[in-house]
């Protein structure tokens, strides 16, 4: 890992992805009104990182390229951005110093929450130990391949992998490893993007940064239900920092409600036109999140929307059906979107139950003898308050008690409405779409989707706060409400060292998830072998031991003896013993008496390198012909005489 350390290049390529989202980011938001002013500055983080990354991934996905290429192709967007941008007046572009000071705290607090990894690959070096969750295993090959990406347009399954870009980028341009991309960047860079959103939000609702503080610190600085209601698999925390995408998308879609906001109270065309694409944008990043961020938005749209034409309003009725209803057969053909026409019926009590089941068991118990005798329409209505209760928490309850208070003072605005809409929506979704017979997660959209409830609920909350302390305060608020959240700050410094753990009853299958230990030799005998191959170079390995940390320590395309599962959580990946499985061409050239018999057959594939773990004492002519070995570890370069297939 010697490439782990800062370097010209890390530079060069950091500042360079900075400066062109930041500039994609203003040209984008240069349609705004002038009253928009205070929400353009940090929405410009948030819609330049976002729009930086899907282009970079539509160039993967559409035409083949890979994320480095991509990346030197949008730096020519960045630069048409920066001409665009400097015929702007310059107090336009100047940004307050409020909006500075709160993207450092959010940078801060991001770090915090993401220490544990932050801290994931000095760890792994020190101790063989990988403290954090094994998804980013699956993000590293994932970031690896981009980065190496050299195949035909449109080959690439959908997949919410748009944030994997700026990481894959850095791991292209400035050969930072994999693993570094995915735990040190990708991490801490999608909690800023949240964290970012949520301050867009707040100050949009409330047309000031007291409110946008307020939302940013509920968001990031309060305990999430987990830690009251003992669920862990309603962890907001744990799982955006876990989950592909989950970050970037959640602060994506709080900047497109922002947009919705400004469209609605300004009657500003271009900002409801602005939310739309920008709310597109966030397919690429988490569909999940999409899915509810886009019933929201129809709801909000079939329920406020006023224009002066009947014939527009109807016309505008059937547009949001035709849409909604072609979304739904698209969706037919990805394998993980939901399938509302051919996995039909819906059936909310499996969800109900799945949720309960990850609870303590007096919950589940208390269901299961109060309620699941009743008639269905019972546990249903009840198994819904209890999935609301679980997904928003103290953040459900305080926006019911803030519509009262809005109401009863008048402050209840068309723009205020957006909460309420999530909450019809996330409803919607769990009565409607039935799970999914085609992946292995049946209810992953019912579940993902809790995190856009959440998200909108703590933006909407703090937002709330920040209007109740300006009626009070007046203009000591802002320092009333920094106070405040500065008092919450401790919050992640005493969380952060269990982030990678859901919160909650304990759930013990979770513990094959985090901490793996790798064998000792196997991370310098990878290193060895990528810094001494070339990107497109092919590897055999002739174990699945521990093939997930291998293939992202290695970045290369590996062929193991049965598929691999990345996250390393099943006895065929943790099992140091286990043979090559029987009839496979690791087991044959393992039986292998002489060398060239065992080289013969990745000759005859092409194969580059062989990685070599032998579960007993490998023959002297092996060991002879390995040009690194260590540890019980070898590593072989094959001199391949035939040409790649």
């Amino acid at each position: 890992m010697a490439s782990q350390g800062f370097s010209l290049a890390v530079a060069v390529v950091s500042i360079a992805i900075s400066a062109n989202a930041l500039m994609i980011g203003r040209a984008t938001l240069s349609v705004l009104p002038e009253q928009s002013l205070r929400i353009r500055q940090p929405a410009e983080i948030v819609i330049g990182v976002a729009g930086l990354s899907v282009v970079m991934w539509l160039g993967c996905t559409a035409i083949g390229i890979s994320a480095g290429k991509a990346f030197l192709a949008c730096c020519g967007l960045g630069l048409a951005a920066l001409a665009y941008n400097s015929r702007a007046q310059t107090a336009v572009q100047r940004w307050a110093r409020t909006d500075l000071v709160i993207l450092i705290a959010i940078c801060v607090v991001s770090l915090v929450w993401c220490w544990q990894a932050i801290q994931a690959m000095p760890t792994l070096l020190a101790t063989g130990r990988f403290p954090v969750w094994g998804d980013y295993n699956l993000q590293a090959i994932y970031i690896a391949d981009f980065a190496r990406l050299a195949v035909p347009p449109m080959a690439l399954p959908f997949y919410h992998s748009a944030s994997l870009m700026l990481p894959a980028a850095l791991n292209a341009l400035a050969h930072v490893p994999a693993l570094i991309c995915a735990t040190a960047l990708w991490t801490p860079l999608g909690f800023i993007i949240m964290g970012m959103g949520g301050y867009v939000l707040g100050t949009a609702v409330t047309a000031g940064r007291t409110g946008g503080i307020a939302a940013a610190a509920a968001l990031l600085l309060v305990p999430d239900t987990a830690h009251y209601l003992r669920n862990g698999m309603f962890d907001f925390h744990w799982l955006e920092e876990i989950s592909t995408g989950a970050t970037y998308a959640t602060g994506l879609s709080l900047a497109a409600l922002a947009l919705g906001v400004v469209a609605q109270r300004d009657h500003c065309g271009r900002a409801l036109w602005l939310a739309l694409g920008t709310s597109l944008g966030v397919i690429g990043l988490r569909s999940q999140i999409f899915l509810p961020l886009a019933v929201t938005e129809a709801l909000l749209l079939i329920f406020l929307w006023r224009p002066t034409s009947r014939l527009a309003h109807i016309v505008g009725l059937i547009t949001i059906a035709l849409l909604m209803t072609s979304g739904a057969l698209i969706a037919e053909f990805l394998p993980r979107g939901p399938h509302v026409f051919t996995d039909w019926p819906p059936d909310p009590m499996r969800f109900v139950k799945f949720a309960l089941g990850f609870g303590p068991g007096i919950q589940a118990n208390a269901f299961e003898s109060l309620f699941a005798p009743l008639p269905l329409q019972i546990p249903v209505a009840i198994g819904l308050v209890y999935l609301l209760l679980i997904s928003g928490g103290g953040m459900l309850a305080a926006v019911l008690v803030g519509f009262v208070w809005c109401g009863r003072r008048r402050l209840l605005l068309n723009e205020r409405w957006f909460p309420m809409a999530a909450i019809a929506a996330f409803i919607l979704i769990v009565m409607i779409v039935p799970p999914s017979i085609t992946i292995e997660s049946p209810l992953e959209t019912q579940h993902s989707q809790f995190l856009f409830l959440y998200a909108v609920l703590a933006a909407w909350s703090g937002s709330l706060a920040g209007t109740w302390a300006t009626a009070r305060l007046g203009w000591r608020a802002t320092c009333a409400v920094s106070a405040a959240a500065s008092l919450l700050l401790p919050v992640p410094f005493l969380l952060s060292a269990t982030a990678q753990s859901p919160a909650g009853a304990f759930m013990g299958w979770t513990a094959a998830y985090v901490g793996l230990t790798l064998p000792p030799g196997m991370i310098e005998a990878a290193t060895f072998l990528r810094e001494h191959s070339t990107p497109h170079d092919l590897v055999m390995a002739t174990s699945n031991y521990q093939c997930g940390p291998l293939a992202a320590l290695l970045e290369r395309s590996t062929w193991f003896p049965e598929r691999c599962e990345a996250r390393s959580a099943t006895s065929a990946s943790t099992t140091p013993t286990r043979p090559a499985s029987p009839g496979s061409i690791q087991a044959q050239m393992l039986d292998a008496t002489n060398y060239e018999n065992f080289i013969r057959p990745a000759r005859e594939r092409g194969i580059d390198w062989i990685f070599l773990y032998p579960i007993t004492p490998p023959p002297a002519w092996i060991i002879g012909n390995s040009v690194w070995n260590g540890q019980n570890f070898f590593v072989l370069r094959v001199d391949s005489r035939l040409p790649k297939r």
